[in-house]
Formats: structure tokens, C-alpha cells, sequence
């Protein structure tokens, strides 16, 4: 499946009422676990099935990304729990691609734990894997994009964390930011509709 696609799904999985027709695909099931706010968007390609995780966009996001750091394993512990009911939400016998944005790209990562997959893409994945994860996760079939100037791809600076795939770079910068001031400027350069406007 085009990579560009891939990100279109990561930027509709932020709006959870506002499901366009895709060529190809069709929208299937929405998971949302009230307790960490996390959500899973699945869509189908034939016999393949897309399971797409967005980033961080509340307090409640915001609060897992710390106790993520702090805690060890919570995020992989959040799929652990979630894992079972979210593929529930796939077709029997469906091929599964997953993909992710920001924090939910660690979702897509995580989500290759117990089940087999035919690739993650994972766009501006911040640094989230023990050595243990990446030891277990490392034969997973794992692209990972990563854009110039994008600070989360590259946090945190300070512990053991790594991250996972074949790093794909994207050499462009963003100007395109609403108010020209440093964190808008680099929030721009971690922006999934900037990913997709990359990607060929």
C-alpha cells in the first residue's frame, strides 16, 4: 500500500466522525478506550485490513507520553490491554497493515506484539523502545519517516530509548506555520498533513 496513503488515513484518524470515501478503501470500525484516550481506525483494501493510530491530541495523550518515559513499558502495556479488542474490529483471515502518527505511531509498533503483520509505516515516531522492544519488534516489517526538523521524531535526548524501522529521511522543511515563532514553526514540522505533502 503507497506510504503517501498511509498518512492521508493517519490525518483523517484525528477526526473520528469525518470518514471521506477513499478510493479502494472502505471505512470499517472505530475504537476509542475512554481510559488513555486511545484510538484505533480500521479501514479495508480487499482482503487487507488498515488499522490506523492517531498522535496525541489531549490532556489525556499528553499524560501518557509522561508516564511513558516515567514508567517503563506503559505504552506497551496500553496495547497489551487494547490489542485484543482492536482486532476484534478486523475481518477473519484479513492481511494487517498498520500505521501511526506521532504517539500513535507507537501504538502501530506495538500493536506487531501479538499479531502477524504485513508492514507498519510509522510517521514522526518519537524514540519509545526499551532495547528489549526492539530486540522483540526488529524483524516486524517497519518503515519509519522522519522529516528534517521534527523535534518529536528525536525525543527524548536523554535515557535508553530507540526506535524502530527503516528510517526513511525527508530533507524539506515546513514554512508554512501560522504564527512564525520557534514551537509553531517546529510544530509545523511535525504535522502529519506535512508528512503526507512529502511523501511521493
Amino acid at each position: 500500500m503507497k506510504h503517501r496513503l498511509l498518512a492521508q488515513l493517519c490525518d483523517l484518524a484525528y477526526t473520528p466522525h469525518k470518514f471521506p470515501g477513499i478510493k479502494g478503501l472502505k471505512y470499517c470500525a472505530s475504537f476509542n478506550d475512554e481510559k488513555t484516550d486511545t484510538q484505533a481506525r480500521v479501514w479495508m483494501s480487499g482482503h487487507v485490513a488498515v488499522v490506523v493510530f492517531p498522535g496525541t491530541a489531549s490532556g489525556k495523550d499528553w499524560l501518557t507520553n509522561i508516564e511513558g518515559y516515567i514508567t517503563h513499558n506503559r505504552w506497551r502495556g496500553i496495547m497489551e490491554r487494547l490489542n485484543e479488542k482492536i482486532y476484534k474490529l478486523i475481518p477473519d483471515h484479513a492481511s494487517i497493515i498498520t500505521a501511526g502518527h506521532s504517539l500513535g505511531a507507537v501504538y502501530a509498533c506495538y500493536f506487531g506484539l501479538h499479531y502477524q503483520l504485513e508492514e507498519t509505516v510509522t510517521f514522526g515516531c518519537p524514540n519509545a523502545f526499551s532495547s528489549n522492544d526492539v530486540e522483540v519488534l526488529s524483524n516486524n516489517n517497519i518503515t519509519r519517516y522522519v522529516n528534517l526538523l521534527d523535534p518529536v521524531a528525536r525525543l527524548p535526548r536523554i535515557g535508553n530509548w530507540s526506535n524502530l524501522g527503516t528510517k526513511v529521511h525527508n530533507n524539506k522543511i515546513n514554512w508554512k506555520c501560522q504564527v512564525p515563532i520557534v514551537f509553531n514553526f517546529l510544530k509545523a514540522q511535525h504535522d502529519i498533513k506535512f508528512y503526507e505533502r512529502c511523501i511521493k
